[in-house]
């Protein structure tokens, strides 16, 4: 999409502009696809300790760590179990249990215990005063998730997308955000209008812990400006150059930043640029790419690498890598029309949009071992791949021509969730990286 948009508008511009922790190890044996028994005992005289026991329920359910997943039996008492009882659920076949009590009524303290011995396996105290019941059941699930699966937790992060409406008697697209782990049948009217103004579209985010921030692209009277909102919805300029500038990617310590840009003028190309800091602090910007075609979609690695997409060897978009040691290109891509990389930290894998027999499928590719792999087959385009920071989910828009959904699809389990409805028009999925500081929706 991004490749599509790019060299419209390099042609429309150039008209306007002439005219903590250590995981704890819990060896469970259970047969293959049987889903892992937990289970949850909250204290029954606390009404929001079981709402939020049961918030995390459905979170670790719904979001499966391998092929069988969890499932979670929820008992209620008015003291929590002894050591004994604690065995017994062993004897029925539940070999962890989470106990949930709130001694204070401004904090909540959970346990996580191995039933066959009856000792605990960690515990920890979180506020409740200070956050919403979804902020603390996020970050409880978060603590368990590894403890469960020796997988970094993910749901605190946010998807953050565009989506096409209605405003009288045109369409206008916004940008969104909303929750990664619950489909559109569970979510409850989760998604969180952000920037409500019109032409904003393929959302990014920064990489500061402490200040979340979706930055987006803007199409005004002459150029794309690029913009940025915060969750206080403090909006500022980023960028606002000649021609069109998109498609931001931070280094994980936020100091550094790839993006694209043209310059609108007629005949121009789309290039990679690289901002950043020299070693007395002072700022500079470098020009990854000077070929001749359009260079889009930079995906900024952990190693200085860049992943983007560009056609100046041919006419069809290839997928190419930067290298930042060497300063050379590396074609990752040998044949057929592939957009939109994504890179994953957490798998050291590329994510991208090939079209295979009319329809843009999704493939991933191993750098260690050379090889890809498809992952979709089915009707419909896949679009502009983003993924989890834990390295096993991938986003994207399913696009039938009629209708484009955000989606997600579950690495080990290859299932499908929708996140956004039948029949709306949605696009431009990113996945937020995990941040200290919740966000709210």
């Amino acid at each position: 999409m991004i490749y599509y948009l790019m060299r419209f508008f390099i042609l429309t511009i150039s008209i306007s502009l002439c005219a903590q922790d250590r995981p704890a190890k819990i060896a469970i044996t259970a047969a293959h696809h049987e889903k892992m028994k937990i289970a949850f005992f909250i204290r029954s005289d606390n009404e929001r300790l079981q709402e939020i026991s049961n918030l995390i329920r459905q979170m670790l359910e719904r979001s499966k760590a391998s092929k069988s997943g969890f499932a979670i039996m929820l008992e209620k008492g008015a003291q929590l179990p002894a050591k004994a009882e604690l065995k017994k659920w062993y004897q029925k076949g539940v070999p962890l249990a989470v106990l949930f009590s709130s001694h204070d009524p401004k904090a909540l303290e959970w346990r996580l215990y191995d039933t066959s011995s009856g000792m605990m396996v960690k515990g920890k105290r979180c506020a409740l005063a200070l956050y919403g019941t979804r902020t603390v059941a996020e970050h409880v699930a978060d603590e368990l998730w590894p403890l469960l699966t020796g997988q970094p937790g993910f749901f605190s992060t946010r998807i953050a997308y565009c989506k096409l409406v209605k405003q009288g008697k045109r369409m206008v697209k916004h940008i969104y955000v909303t929750a990664p782990y619950f489909d559109i049948v569970h979510s409850d009217g989760q998604a969180r209008l952000l920037v409500g103004h019109t032409n904003a579209f393929a959302p990014r985010w920064n990489h500061d812990k402490q200040d979340p921030m979706v930055l987006y692209c803007q199409i005004g009277a002459c150029n794309v400006r690029l913009m940025a909102v915060s969750f206080d919805n403090r909006t500022k300029l980023v960028a606002n150059l000649d021609g069109m500038t998109t498609c931001p990617s931070f280094s994980p310590d936020g100091k550094t930043v790839v993006y694209c840009a043209a310059n609108g003028t007629i005949g121009s190309n789309a290039h990679i640029y690289l901002y950043s800091t020299d070693g007395d602090g002072e700022p500079f910007l470098q020009q990854i790419t000077t070929n001749d075609g359009n260079n889009v979609s930079p995906t900024l690695c952990p190693t200085g690498d860049i992943v983007f997409c560009s056609d100046f060897e041919g006419k069809q978009p290839a997928i190419y890598c930067y290298r930042a040691a060497s300063q050379t290109m590396e074609r990752i891509t040998a044949d057929g029309y592939c957009t939109a990389p994504a890179y994953c930290a957490a798998n050291h894998c590329i994510s991208y949009s090939r079209l295979c027999g009319g329809i843009n499928q999704l493939w991933m590719y191993d750098p260690v071992g050379k090889k890809h792999q498809q992952l979709t087959f089915d009707a419909g385009d896949k679009k502009e791949s983003s993924w989890s920071p834990c390295g096993n989910y991938l986003v994207f828009a399913h696009d039938t021509g009629v209708h484009s959904r955000i989606a997600v699809h579950h690495m080990m389990s290859n299932e499908r969730i929708y996140l956004t409805a039948k029949d709306e028009l949605c696009s431009y999925p990113n996945w937020s990286p995990v941040y200290q500081k919740p966000i709210p929706i």
